[in-house]
């Protein structure tokens, strides 16, 4: 059995795909499996995962499913210690596994995860994302602020199988985030590397930027779940929950910026400051469209306004 299984869901991805296979390969540490699941592409995907070795095991569907569904169906695949997560269309550094072996086994943690670029289509550098939180109890830390691209996540899956949590399957956007928020509740301990171990690449029409609609209703999906599975969440950490509640309004008011829906903004950004004081600056932004769209877009340089305020404050 190997130690590490690394999970790549496949849809339509041929652009990108050699290279972050090609990443995997590249590893210092050689002991993984690639669980390949396509869900129904019509381009060259499968063809090109073929053209590996046996260490690349291909499992095909017809037709798309949720990604969440993908995610879960490649999962129930794997057989190694460790999950991690590729995307077809992002890169791994070459010490990537063999550093976060070493620190998974440093610590009783479920999970790590690190730094990354930002790189464009054409593999230009856009900007550095290092993490703010500490190694430590994360579920509070991250059920506030989600962070860390998910292509630097490793999951330990026998402590992810003894919780009895697994990925949403109705979610098609932040899966993700929905199974690590509810798999660290409320002890959960995961370690953090500020170091850069992946590219995560920004894509035009990826599931992140054509799921932007979608946001606010999973996000209250997740928190539901997350009140439903722990009981007195809203009781032990009503400060955090209702500050991650607050954060969903604030993905309904984005949408409704990129949409020119402004009076709708401000009923959503309304709704945010009743939980949450902090998110009144954005009443400001959104009466101001440019300074809105200003903030938004330089993340790199000027940050992002809605972290500062929540971890800062």
């Amino acid at each position: 059995m190997p130690v590490f299984s690394v999970i790549m869901n496949c849809l339509n991805g041929e652009k990108f795909l050699k290279k972050a296979i090609d990443s995997v390969y590249s590893q210092t540490f050689k002991d993984w499996e690639i669980i390949f699941f396509d869900s129904g592409s019509i381009d060259n995907s499968v063809k090109i995962a073929s053209s590996y070795d046996s260490k690349v095991k291909i499992f095909e569907i017809e037709n798309p499913i949720p990604l969440g569904q993908a995610r879960q169906e490649a999962v129930d695949k794997a057989n190694g210690d460790y999950l991690a997560f590729l995307d077809v269309d992002d890169v791994w550094l070459d010490f990537k596994l063999e550093l976060q072996l070493q620190l998974m086994k440093s610590g009783d943690f479920i999970l790590s995860y690190g730094a990354s670029n930002h790189i464009d289509e054409k593999d230009n550098f856009l900007f550095k994302n290092i993490p703010f939180h500490k190694t430590g109890k994360l579920f509070t830390k991250l059920l506030k602020h989600n962070e860390g691209n998910f292509c630097t996540y490793v999951i330990d899956r026998k402590k992810m199988i003894s919780k009895g949590i697994s990925f949403n399957p109705k979610l098609r956007s932040s899966c993700e985030e929905d199974m690590y928020i509810r798999l660290l509740a409320y002890e959960g301990k995961g370690i953090v590397t500020k170091k850069i171990i992946a590219n995560y690449r920004e894509v035009q029409g990826s599931v992140t930027s054509i799921n932007r609609n979608i946001f606010y209703d999973e996000r209250m999906t997740t928190l539901n779940s997350l009140r439903m599975e722990n009981p007195d969440i809203t009781t032990r950490f009503i400060k955090e929950f209702n500050s991650a509640k607050a954060r969903a309004f604030y993905y309904k008011a984005s949408y409704c910026m990129d949409t020119n829906k402004y009076s709708d903004a401000m009923l959503a950004i309304n709704e945010a400051i009743k939980l949450d004081k902090s998110y009144r600056i954005f009443t400001i932004l959104i009466k101001f469209p440019f300074l809105w769209n200003l903030s938004h877009k330089f993340k790199s340089s000027l940050g992002s306004f809605w972290l500062f305020l929540n971890l800062n404050k």
